[in-house]
């Protein structure tokens, strides 16, 4: 899908026109709910969540508000084969962790080799 029929696309979901999980081969990209700050401390470990910046109580609203709306426009849409990947930092995980985002399930992209 070009920028410009994306573009088109959101609008028309954002007008309530149409459900963008009505479309075949639809990707949603998004980073992560709200986690205040700017970047990760110094000697942050991506396998210790405490080391990282990470959601607050407002980004914990904003994903399940997401997780919400997503099943409840999923069920809508009688969607059937959905996949959430997440990259390892915490603050990803969390937003789409599978109590947050029910049947839609959480996957952890595949490791990439530096």
């Amino acid at each position: 899908m070009g920028a410009g029929a994306l573009g088109a696309a959101v609008d028309a979901v954002e007008r309530g026109e149409e459900s963008v999980w009505g479309r075949p081969g639809m990707v949603v990209m998004l980073r992560h709910a709200y986690a205040p700050g700017v970047g990760d401390p110094r000697n942050f470990a991506l396998g210790d969540c405490a080391t990282q910046r990470n959601l607050d109580e407002t980004g914990r609203a904003q994903a399940r508000a997401l997780g919400e709306r997503w099943r409840r426009e999923l069920g809508e849409a009688r969607v059937g084969d959905v996949r959430v990947y997440t990259s390892e930092w915490c603050r990803c995980r969390e937003t789409g962790e599978p109590e947050v985002v029910g049947r839609i399930g959480n996957d952890q992209c595949p490791k990439t080799e530096d």
